[in-house]
Protein backbone atom coordinates (compact mmCIF):
# COMPACT_ATOMS: atom_id res chain seq x y z
CA UNK A 1 0.00 0.00 0.00
CA UNK A 2 3.12 2.74 0.99
CA UNK A 3 4.63 1.80 -2.12
CA UNK A 4 1.26 2.16 -4.64
CA UNK A 5 1.08 5.30 -2.12
CA UNK A 6 4.56 6.16 -3.28
CA UNK A 7 4.14 5.69 -7.03
CA UNK A 8 1.12 8.15 -6.70
CA UNK A 9 2.75 11.26 -4.98
CA UNK A 10 5.91 10.52 -7.91
CA UNK A 11 2.86 10.92 -10.96
CA UNK A 12 1.48 13.64 -9.13
CA UNK A 13 4.50 15.44 -8.70
CA UNK A 14 6.35 14.68 -12.05
CA UNK A 15 2.67 16.14 -13.64
CA UNK A 16 2.67 19.09 -11.40
CA UNK A 17 6.16 20.09 -13.03
CA UNK A 18 5.86 19.29 -16.57
CA UNK A 19 2.42 20.94 -16.56
CA UNK A 20 3.37 24.34 -17.21
CA UNK A 21 5.42 23.69 -20.20
CA UNK A 22 4.23 23.13 -23.75
CA UNK A 23 6.45 21.93 -26.11
CA UNK A 24 6.68 22.88 -30.02
CA UNK A 25 8.16 22.38 -33.17
CA UNK A 26 8.38 24.52 -36.59
CA UNK A 27 9.73 22.96 -39.06
CA UNK A 28 11.24 24.43 -42.05
CA UNK A 29 9.64 22.55 -45.06
CA UNK A 30 11.02 24.45 -47.69
CA UNK A 31 11.18 28.49 -49.32
CA UNK A 32 7.94 29.57 -48.79
CA UNK A 33 6.62 26.38 -46.52
CA UNK A 34 6.49 25.06 -42.61
CA UNK A 35 4.77 22.85 -40.59
CA UNK A 36 3.93 23.39 -37.01
CA UNK A 37 3.52 20.56 -34.11
CA UNK A 38 3.99 19.53 -30.87
CA UNK A 39 6.29 16.92 -28.90
CA UNK A 40 4.46 14.94 -26.24
CA UNK A 41 6.25 14.98 -22.25
CA UNK A 42 6.79 11.36 -22.03
CA UNK A 43 8.50 10.41 -25.15
CA UNK A 44 9.40 13.59 -26.67
CA UNK A 45 7.44 12.37 -29.82
CA UNK A 46 6.81 15.14 -32.53
CA UNK A 47 2.72 15.22 -33.26
CA UNK A 48 2.38 17.31 -36.27
CA UNK A 49 -0.50 20.05 -36.30
CA UNK A 50 -0.04 21.24 -40.11
CA UNK A 51 1.86 22.77 -42.91
CA UNK A 52 1.39 26.42 -43.51
CA UNK A 53 2.55 29.11 -46.28
CA UNK A 54 4.71 31.51 -44.60
CA UNK A 55 3.36 34.40 -46.37
CA UNK A 56 -0.39 33.64 -44.68
CA UNK A 57 0.75 33.17 -41.25
CA UNK A 58 -0.53 36.11 -38.87
CA UNK A 59 0.51 36.89 -35.54
CA UNK A 60 -3.16 35.34 -34.31
CA UNK A 61 -1.96 32.30 -35.88
CA UNK A 62 1.03 32.18 -34.09
CA UNK A 63 -0.82 32.47 -30.60
CA UNK A 64 -2.94 30.35 -31.02
CA UNK A 65 -0.56 27.31 -32.03
CA UNK A 66 1.90 28.07 -29.97
CA UNK A 67 0.67 29.70 -26.71
CA UNK A 68 2.27 33.09 -27.10
CA UNK A 69 1.94 35.52 -24.29
CA UNK A 70 4.40 38.22 -23.66
CA UNK A 71 3.88 36.95 -19.72
CA UNK A 72 4.79 33.32 -20.58
CA UNK A 73 8.24 33.02 -21.07
CA UNK A 74 9.33 31.73 -24.67
CA UNK A 75 12.57 29.76 -25.46
CA UNK A 76 13.62 29.44 -29.46
CA UNK A 77 16.03 26.47 -29.75
CA UNK A 78 17.77 25.90 -33.07
CA UNK A 79 20.13 22.68 -33.27
CA UNK A 80 23.16 22.16 -35.08
CA UNK A 81 24.15 19.97 -38.27
CA UNK A 82 22.50 16.76 -37.93
CA UNK A 83 20.83 17.31 -35.44
CA UNK A 84 17.74 16.94 -37.27
CA UNK A 85 18.41 12.85 -37.03
CA UNK A 86 17.28 10.53 -35.11
CA UNK A 87 17.92 9.74 -32.26
CA UNK A 88 19.85 13.08 -32.16
CA UNK A 89 16.67 15.01 -33.24
CA UNK A 90 15.44 15.52 -29.27
CA UNK A 91 18.21 16.65 -27.50
CA UNK A 92 17.55 20.08 -28.22
CA UNK A 93 14.05 19.54 -26.51
CA UNK A 94 15.24 17.31 -24.07
CA UNK A 95 17.87 19.44 -22.73
CA UNK A 96 15.47 22.59 -22.56
CA UNK A 97 12.65 20.92 -20.83
CA UNK A 98 14.96 19.84 -18.15
CA UNK A 99 16.27 23.62 -17.79
CA UNK A 100 12.79 24.81 -17.35
CA UNK A 101 12.21 21.72 -14.33
CA UNK A 102 14.97 22.81 -12.70
CA UNK A 103 13.46 26.08 -11.65
CA UNK A 104 10.41 26.82 -10.55
CA UNK A 105 10.20 30.38 -11.41
CA UNK A 106 10.57 29.19 -15.37
CA UNK A 107 8.04 25.68 -15.36
CA UNK A 108 5.60 28.04 -17.18
CA UNK A 109 7.36 27.86 -20.31
CA UNK A 110 6.83 27.70 -24.43
CA UNK A 111 9.75 26.06 -25.94
CA UNK A 112 10.14 26.07 -29.28
CA UNK A 113 12.50 24.05 -31.69
CA UNK A 114 13.23 25.54 -35.21
CA UNK A 115 14.06 21.97 -37.03
CA UNK A 116 15.99 22.89 -40.42
CA UNK A 117 17.47 20.43 -42.79
CA UNK A 118 21.53 20.11 -43.03
CA UNK A 119 22.46 18.07 -46.17
CA UNK A 120 23.18 14.99 -44.21
CA UNK A 121 26.80 14.43 -44.08
CA UNK A 122 27.29 17.09 -46.37
CA UNK A 123 28.99 19.65 -43.96
CA UNK A 124 29.90 22.60 -46.88
CA UNK A 125 26.41 22.32 -48.52
CA UNK A 126 25.07 22.35 -44.84
CA UNK A 127 26.98 25.15 -43.99
CA UNK A 128 26.61 27.80 -47.22
CA UNK A 129 22.71 27.05 -47.14
CA UNK A 130 22.28 27.40 -43.37
CA UNK A 131 21.84 31.13 -43.39
CA UNK A 132 19.49 30.85 -46.38
CA UNK A 133 17.05 28.81 -44.16
CA UNK A 134 17.32 31.34 -41.08
CA UNK A 135 16.27 34.30 -44.08
CA UNK A 136 13.08 32.22 -44.82
CA UNK A 137 12.24 31.82 -41.15
CA UNK A 138 12.80 35.36 -40.44
CA UNK A 139 9.70 37.13 -40.87
CA UNK A 140 8.32 34.33 -38.86
CA UNK A 141 10.65 34.81 -35.63
CA UNK A 142 10.07 38.36 -36.13
CA UNK A 143 6.17 38.09 -35.32
CA UNK A 144 6.75 35.97 -32.36
CA UNK A 145 9.70 38.56 -30.69
CA UNK A 146 7.02 41.38 -31.35
CA UNK A 147 3.99 39.27 -29.69
CA UNK A 148 6.60 38.00 -26.67
CA UNK A 149 8.21 41.85 -26.31
CA UNK A 150 10.96 41.17 -24.98
CA UNK A 151 10.09 37.69 -23.05
CA UNK A 152 12.06 35.52 -25.77
CA UNK A 153 15.04 33.58 -25.42
CA UNK A 154 16.92 32.67 -28.24
CA UNK A 155 19.73 29.37 -27.63
CA UNK A 156 21.79 27.75 -30.52
CA UNK A 157 23.97 25.32 -30.70
CA UNK A 158 26.93 24.63 -33.34
CA UNK A 159 25.79 25.35 -37.04
CA UNK A 160 22.39 26.65 -35.72
CA UNK A 161 24.06 30.25 -35.11
CA UNK A 162 24.25 30.54 -38.65
CA UNK A 163 20.94 29.85 -39.13
CA UNK A 164 20.45 32.78 -36.75
CA UNK A 165 22.69 34.53 -38.94
CA UNK A 166 20.28 34.66 -41.93
CA UNK A 167 17.40 35.42 -39.47
CA UNK A 168 19.17 38.40 -38.29
CA UNK A 169 20.03 39.54 -41.49
CA UNK A 170 16.60 39.86 -42.69
CA UNK A 171 15.77 41.30 -39.83
CA UNK A 172 13.29 44.45 -40.09
CA UNK A 173 13.72 45.65 -37.10
CA UNK A 174 16.32 48.71 -35.12
CA UNK A 175 19.51 47.44 -34.12
CA UNK A 176 19.71 49.18 -31.20
CA UNK A 177 16.29 48.24 -29.89
CA UNK A 178 15.96 45.15 -27.24
CA UNK A 179 14.27 42.59 -28.73
CA UNK A 180 15.57 39.76 -26.39
CA UNK A 181 15.40 38.74 -23.23
CA UNK A 182 18.89 36.28 -23.46
CA UNK A 183 20.42 34.44 -25.60
CA UNK A 184 22.53 31.55 -25.18
CA UNK A 185 25.56 30.18 -27.80
CA UNK A 186 26.15 26.57 -27.41
CA UNK A 187 29.73 25.81 -29.11
CA UNK A 188 29.04 28.49 -31.91
CA UNK A 189 30.32 27.15 -35.19
CA UNK A 190 31.24 30.46 -36.09
CA UNK A 191 34.57 32.78 -37.01
CA UNK A 192 35.94 34.30 -33.90
CA UNK A 193 35.49 38.10 -35.63
CA UNK A 194 31.25 37.22 -35.81
CA UNK A 195 30.98 39.56 -33.28
CA UNK A 196 32.78 42.31 -35.22
CA UNK A 197 30.52 41.33 -38.35
CA UNK A 198 27.41 39.50 -38.51
CA UNK A 199 26.67 39.97 -34.80
CA UNK A 200 27.53 43.41 -34.28
CA UNK A 201 24.08 44.25 -33.29
CA UNK A 202 23.12 41.23 -31.07
CA UNK A 203 24.28 42.44 -27.44
CA UNK A 204 22.33 45.74 -27.90
CA UNK A 205 19.77 43.39 -28.46
CA UNK A 206 19.42 41.47 -25.24
CA UNK A 207 19.36 41.86 -21.78
CA UNK A 208 22.51 39.39 -21.84
CA UNK A 209 24.49 36.82 -24.24
CA UNK A 210 26.11 33.85 -22.88
CA UNK A 211 28.66 31.95 -25.06
CA UNK A 212 29.69 28.66 -23.74
CA UNK A 213 32.77 27.23 -25.57
CA UNK A 214 35.54 24.38 -24.80
CA UNK A 215 39.02 24.21 -26.12
CA UNK A 216 38.89 20.53 -26.27
CA UNK A 217 35.80 20.43 -28.43
CA UNK A 218 36.56 18.05 -31.26
CA UNK A 219 33.98 19.00 -33.37
CA UNK A 220 34.88 22.32 -33.69
CA UNK A 221 38.41 21.24 -34.50
CA UNK A 222 36.92 19.46 -37.42
CA UNK A 223 35.54 22.82 -38.38
CA UNK A 224 38.69 24.51 -37.90
CA UNK A 225 40.64 22.39 -40.01
CA UNK A 226 38.05 22.82 -42.82
CA UNK A 227 37.44 26.89 -42.51
CA UNK A 228 41.32 27.37 -42.21
CA UNK A 229 39.95 29.64 -39.21
CA UNK A 230 39.84 29.64 -35.67
CA UNK A 231 36.16 28.99 -33.81
CA UNK A 232 34.39 30.96 -31.57
CA UNK A 233 33.22 27.90 -29.65
CA UNK A 234 36.66 26.41 -29.07
CA UNK A 235 38.91 29.60 -29.17
CA UNK A 236 37.16 32.08 -28.17
CA UNK A 237 36.80 36.26 -29.42
CA UNK A 238 39.56 37.82 -31.02
CA UNK A 239 38.92 40.51 -28.84
CA UNK A 240 37.23 41.24 -25.90
CA UNK A 241 33.52 42.55 -26.61
CA UNK A 242 32.72 46.12 -25.95
CA UNK A 243 29.05 44.97 -24.32
CA UNK A 244 29.40 44.65 -21.12
CA UNK A 245 26.39 42.06 -21.55
CA UNK A 246 28.34 39.40 -23.40
CA UNK A 247 29.83 36.72 -21.09
CA UNK A 248 31.68 33.28 -22.17
CA UNK A 249 31.76 30.28 -20.28
CA UNK A 250 34.32 28.52 -20.64
CA UNK A 251 33.87 24.73 -20.46
CA UNK A 252 37.40 23.31 -21.09
CA UNK A 253 37.77 21.67 -17.64
CA UNK A 254 34.23 20.98 -16.59
CA UNK A 255 33.50 17.42 -15.38
CA UNK A 256 30.76 16.46 -17.45
CA UNK A 257 32.35 16.71 -20.76
CA UNK A 258 33.68 12.85 -19.84
CA UNK A 259 30.57 12.01 -21.06
CA UNK A 260 30.56 13.53 -24.49
CA UNK A 261 32.93 11.95 -26.94
CA UNK A 262 33.01 15.07 -29.12
CA UNK A 263 33.66 17.56 -26.37
CA UNK A 264 30.50 19.42 -27.94
CA UNK A 265 26.97 18.83 -26.66
CA UNK A 266 27.48 21.49 -24.26
CA UNK A 267 23.21 21.81 -23.47
CA UNK A 268 22.96 18.07 -22.47
CA UNK A 269 26.08 18.66 -19.32
CA UNK A 270 23.74 18.79 -16.27
CA UNK A 271 26.11 21.96 -14.73
CA UNK A 272 25.86 23.38 -17.97
CA UNK A 273 21.97 23.02 -17.94
CA UNK A 274 22.03 24.37 -14.35
CA UNK A 275 23.99 27.25 -15.25
CA UNK A 276 21.71 28.06 -17.88
CA UNK A 277 18.47 27.61 -15.74
CA UNK A 278 19.53 30.06 -13.53
CA UNK A 279 20.62 32.52 -16.41
CA UNK A 280 17.07 32.52 -17.93
CA UNK A 281 15.87 32.57 -14.24
CA UNK A 282 17.49 36.07 -13.53
CA UNK A 283 19.08 34.60 -10.54
CA UNK A 284 22.96 35.05 -11.09
CA UNK A 285 24.19 35.18 -7.36
CA UNK A 286 23.56 31.23 -7.40
CA UNK A 287 25.88 30.49 -10.35
CA UNK A 288 28.90 27.97 -9.54
CA UNK A 289 30.98 29.67 -12.04
CA UNK A 290 34.36 31.33 -11.67
CA UNK A 291 35.28 34.54 -12.63
CA UNK A 292 38.33 34.80 -14.89
CA UNK A 293 39.60 37.54 -16.46
CA UNK A 294 37.45 40.57 -18.29
CA UNK A 295 34.24 38.87 -19.86
CA UNK A 296 35.47 34.91 -19.40
CA UNK A 297 34.04 32.61 -16.81
CA UNK A 298 34.60 28.88 -15.81
CA UNK A 299 32.22 26.21 -15.11
CA UNK A 300 34.10 23.10 -13.84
Amino acid sequence: MFKILLVFILIVAIQSITAGQNLYYIKILGKEKVSFGTFNHKRLKKNKIGEFLIKDITADNLRTHFNLDSSRKTIVFIHGWLSNIPPYDRDGIKAFKKMAELRPDIQAVNIIEIIWRPHRLRYTKSWDNAPRHGKNLSGLLQQIAEIQDENLIIACHSMGHRVLQGVLENWQMPINQRIFDKVLFFAPDLDTDAFDNAFKNLPNQTSYLAIYRNEKDRSLLFSRWFHRRKRLGRHGFNHPPAAANVEMINLTKNRDQRRDAVRHVYHKYPTVQEDASLIMANDFEKRKVTKGEDYQYFLK
